[in-house]
């Protein structure tokens, strides 16, 4: 999956999934769900190494 298509699932900018993966920008736990559930994974294997 490209950031471009995560992006889109999750509902959310490409710019802004960008910044949350670089660590310029720490996401919601709103925006960490969406991010999980566009995966197809639980939040907590997200969180993984975290």
């Amino acid at each position: 999956m490209t950031q471009e298509q995560l992006a889109n699932e999750a509902g959310i900018g490409q710019a802004h999934l960008s910044r949350i993966e670089n660590g310029r920008h720490d996401p919601s736990i709103r925006m960490v769900a969406k991010i999980a559930s566009a995966l197809e994974i639980s939040v907590a294997d997200l969180m993984k190494g975290v």
